[in-house]
């Protein structure tokens, strides 16, 4: 238990290992009335702000796996946390990180400007817009019988608060009876956040007639993202594996879409833009292009290896392109949300894969009433630390093989070898420590142990290692 003394305090709790600054979302269990947030380290009031029914702030310097308190102190009148809201007059969404303009016609964004580095984000003279929802419908059976719908007329309106400032567009296109998407930024963040909720449209066509009239009535929806990044190099992450597409697939792959883990990074040596979207992990690249398969087996996957000569990036949403794994009618609400951060460098010195994965792995909250006494101090912990931040931890858990101990596994995200120290504050004295195999059979190399309670991994360029440990007690807990 952490020890408390304020009658309610909120508990964030960081799920990466190392320290890092970021949102917290609160949707439940929200104080009554007007309140204020307290950090119980330094005593400082933390801006907050309401924000679609949830009330958003910035949790900074949260302990590497650990957590961080923050008293909620009840007051007569709070500082004004609710947006003002009025319809936007001119298009423009702005805080000291970037320049978002928008086109007032369509809702899609024409300028995103990087004021930190100097330079536009967005390319003009791609067929779409940035953001933009695109549609695709096939109106005959035949192969490039495709029709692509654009929006046809978008409202706007802007929000401000201490926290965050949002672009709330309401846009009328076909595929949907309903779409609204918010682009947000924050205060103390260098990041945007974009939220497409749609109200998907029936197909119109039943199992029987997509049987029979082959690509007649398939469909799929995108969010177009045209960058401007001359000289561009893309590299986005597998599972295990940061890769180069095209340059490094086999002959015969598909390269219309890629399935990508945490981000999707396009850049150049001076600098580039990562993307980390949590519900569309299939991302194209250069051009759309749906793939259909045929009835009869007959597919359009495109093989080319050609480099996109373009840097443009699509989030495939949704389709219904194959016959087999994919309902052929997707009606009804879907919500999809993605992030992106520029970055001075290539993918590596803009840390792309740090960014995806705390994209992945948002700081966590939890509630606690009334005063108590426990072994976790009140004002917060590190659980587990990791440095550098190219290595993370992926696993803790009691061993299961023989019962000895914990395991902790990590993993390599840059690409670069590390000599990782990791520390254990909370073990409360580490015996040993071994390398094992992924089943937890013992290496006959041991670990050295550094001040009772840290060791030191070497890991290879996306390498997995698996560490037993072995402690005398832990912490009572």
């Amino acid at each position: 238990a952490i020890t408390t003394d304020a009658e309610r305090t909120l508990v964030v709790f960081n799920p990466l290992g190392r320290t890092r600054s970021d949102l917290v979302r609160l949707k439940t269990d929200l104080p009554p009335g007007d309140f204020r947030l307290v950090d119980s380290a330094s005593g400082k009031t933390i801006e907050h702000q309401s924000f679609d029914g949830d009330v958003i702030f910035v949790a900074s310097d949260v302990p590497a796996m650990g957590y961080k308190t923050f008293r909620v102190e009840s007051i007569d009148k709070g500082p004004t946390t609710s947006p003002d809201t009025s319809p936007a007059d001119n298009s423009v969404l702005e805080n000291r990180f970037y320049r978002v303009r928008f086109d007032t016609a369509t809702g899609g964004i024409v300028s995103i400007r990087d004021k930190q580095l100097d330079v536009e984000l967005v390319d003009g003279s791609a067929p779409q817009q940035f953001n933009e929802y695109l549609y695709e419908n096939f109106r005959t059976g035949e192969a490039g019988g495709n029709v692509w719908y654009r929006p046809e007329k978008a409202r706007l309106a802007l929000s401000a608060g201490p926290v965050a400032r949002a672009m709330a567009v309401s846009v009328t296109a076909a595929g949907a009876r309903n779409i609204q998407q918010q682009v947000i930024l924050y205060e103390d963040l260098k990041r945007i956040d974009f939220v497409l909720s749609m109200d998907k449209s029936p197909s119109g066509m039943t199992l029987a007639e997509f049987a029979r009239d082959g690509l007649k009535g398939k469909e799929a929806t995108y969010v177009s993202l045209p960058f401007a990044v001359p000289e561009f190099s893309i590299h986005h992450e597998l599972p295990g594996a940061v890769i180069e597409p095209y340059r490094q697939q086999f002959t015969g792959a598909c390269t219309a879409y890629h399935p990508v883990r945490h981000f999707s990074d396009i850049s150049n040596d001076k600098f580039g833009v990562t993307v980390s979207a949590l519900e569309s992990s299939l991302i194209e690249y250069g051009h759309p292009r749906s793939c259909p398969m045929q009835n009869n087996g007959w597919h359009l996957f495109d093989t080319n290896r050609d480099y996109p000569q373009h840097s443009r990036m699509y989030l495939y949403l949704m389709n219904n392109m194959w016959n087999m794994n994919i309902q052929i009618d997707q009606r009804g609400p879907q919500t999809f949300r993605w992030s992106m951060r520029s970055h001075a460098g290539n993918w590596q010195a803009g840390q792309a894969d740090r960014f995806g994965w705390e994209i992945h792995n948002p700081l966590m909250t939890q509630w606690i009433d009334g005063k108590q006494k426990g072994p976790l101090p009140a004002d917060g912990t590190s659980f587990v630390s990791i440095e550098p931040s190219n290595v993370v931890c992926t696993t803790i858990k009691p061993a299961e093989h023989n019962g000895s101990g914990l395991i902790l596994r990590f993993v390599e995200t840059s690409g670069t070898p590390a000599e990782a120290d990791v520390a254990l504050p909370l073990l409360g004295g580490i015996i040993a420590a071994n390398e094992t195999s992924l089943v937890e059979e013992d290496k006959p190399e041991s670990l050295e142990v550094m001040d009772n309670n840290r060791i030191r991994v070497t890991i290879p360029a996306f390498g997995v290692k698996t560490i037993r440990v072995l402690q005398r007690e832990f912490m009572g807990l």
